[in-house]
């Protein structure tokens, strides 16, 4: 007997139906009708231009405006990681280009709380002298 390929005892191998492929529907613009006419009730979705683009954000200030002064001022909390509690009786110091501008300790909790008002651009560094056997300084530029 004799066989022919594609066939099982004499008869054509059942296939699956191919169904046509669907192919994808083309974008439209969201209907502006109220939210109950709308399929399902949902919200209409975003544009994609003013997706992830910051829209809500402020804009900057153009070339003729002007630039409102701003106050500047600078505290400090001081904490004993050691102990996990605040560190008392830190002195710290505010510089600008190695010149001593102000000098505190922290309180009861570790604070300070005025180091610097009214202060000038630029740069500035806290210079801590904590109770230590490790730091003897430490220095931080703000």
């Amino acid at each position: 007997m004799c066989r022919f390929r594609g066939m099982a005892n004499g008869r054509p191998r059942a296939r699956r139906r191919r169904r046509p492929r669907r192919r994808p529907r083309p974008l439209r613009a969201a209907s502006r009708g109220p939210a109950g006419r709308r399929r399902g009730g949902r919200r209409p979705w975003r544009s994609a231009r003013s997706r992830g683009r910051g829209d809500h954000r402020a804009r900057a200030s153009g070339a003729s405006a002007k630039i409102r002064p701003v106050t500047v001022s600078v505290s400090t909390h001081v904490l004993d990681t050691g102990a996990g509690v605040p560190a008392r009786g830190v002195r710290v110091e505010l510089t600008r280009e190695r010149e001593v501008l102000c000098a505190a300790e922290t309180d009861e909790d570790g604070r300070v709380a005025d180091l610097g008002r009214d202060l000038e651009p630029g740069r500035y560094a806290l210079v801590f002298w904590p109770p230590s056997p490790f730091f003897s300084r430490v220095e931080l530029e703000v």
